[in-house]
């Protein structure tokens, strides 16, 4: 009898551990991987986006005017941006080059494979970032 119930033990330790393990995978599911970007008369908008797990890296470049008056641009393999994937919506902060500051956005990806970006703060001063803006994958 003793056996029996060390295996029924067994089996429920093993079932929860594996729901544990695949409600978590769920999240990650999402791929914010890749370059991203946004086009319109104003404003040109590439990040470039690295994520493991729930952490998203990366880099950015933001263009503002129909002549390019405002840049704000990481350099090549510079790492301007930090985020955390949580509850379907990724926090960003990213840091501008153009002004001494951090820039708060949040970037949630839709079903149709867009990526939704909102402005939640950003630095003083003269500043051009989008209050939102819809972003394409860049294959």
């Amino acid at each position: 009898m003793k056996i029996k119930q060390m295996l029924t033990v067994n089996k429920i330790i093993i079932s929860f551990t594996l729901l544990i393990i695949t409600s978590c995978t769920k999240v990650y599911t999402q791929d914010y991987n890749g370059k991203w970007i946004a086009k319109n008369n104003y404003i040109d908008i590439e990040l470039e986006l690295k994520q493991t797990g729930n952490i998203i890296e990366g880099g950015h470049c933001i263009i503002y005017g129909a002549e390019g008056n405002y840049m704000d641009c990481s350099d090549v393999n510079q790492k301007t941006i930090n985020g955390i994937l949580e509850n379907g919506k990724v926090i960003l902060d990213i840091q501008s080059k153009y002004v001494d500051g951090i820039v708060k956005i949040s970037l949630e990806l839709l079903s149709d494979g867009k990526l939704a970006w909102k402005l939640i703060n950003y630095p003083k001063g003269i500043f051009f970032y989008p209050d939102s803006i819809y972003l394409e994958k860049d294959n």
